[in-house]
């Protein structure tokens, strides 16, 4: 379905290494364009925020369940069964998971669909890439910037301070500029 309901539009055949010297120049035409409107810029931030929650629990789960259960083996297992309740929706204990996965779901189809709206056909993929850079960054740095602090000062505060940001990113979502119409092609090109 997917592959008649959103074509890629008409490109000619180019070598490997024509496409590896378009990279650069990609890279930089997907941050300007990103980063040009303001209603991008809240959207690739707020991506970079669930790029945090979500390397968060990954992060802090299991050595919060190990220090629970008594062992990394025991805090291991624990973590395998709540992700797999939380995933079917079967458990209580699973129900945070529930939630805060339905949450990004809810917020990632927003994201990508305010995007959608507001770049062409054509910047769709080059905007979406840097939306899931956004993303990983956020995880990228979440390792040290929570990690770092749950070894100093312990999980509480660590999952305290995901918390907050996740609560401040609502924020964005508060606030988003006015949707602006995608731009035309001939102003996408000077992007």
């Amino acid at each position: 379905m997917v592959l008649f309901a959103l074509p890629e539009p008409p490109h000619g055949r180019r070598s490997l290494g024509t496409v590896l010297r378009e990279v650069p120049g990609t890279v930089a035409a997907g941050l300007r364009l990103a980063t040009g409107s303001a209603l991008l810029r809240h959207l690739m931030l707020s991506a970079m925020v669930a790029g945090v929650v979500l390397n968060s629990v990954e992060l802090l789960t299991p050595g919060r369940l190990a220090a629970l259960t008594g062992t990394a083996e025991l805090g291991t297992t624990a973590f395998a069964v709540v992700s797999a309740l939380g995933v079917a929706g079967l458990a209580t204990a699973g129900g945070a998971y529930v939630l805060l996965y339905a949450g990004g779901g809810v917020t990632g189809l927003l994201r990508q669909e305010l995007t959608h709206k507001s770049v062409t056909a054509a910047q769709r993929t080059t905007v979406t890439s840097v939306g899931s850079l956004s993303l990983q960054l956020g995880g990228g740095v979440s390792n040290f910037a929570i990690g770092l602090p749950a070894a100093v000062y312990g999980v509480g505060p660590a999952w305290a301070l995901v918390a907050g940001l996740a609560l401040a990113s609502a924020l964005l979502f508060l606030r988003l500029p006015a949707l602006q119409p995608a731009l035309l092609p001939r102003q996408a090109e000077r992007l």
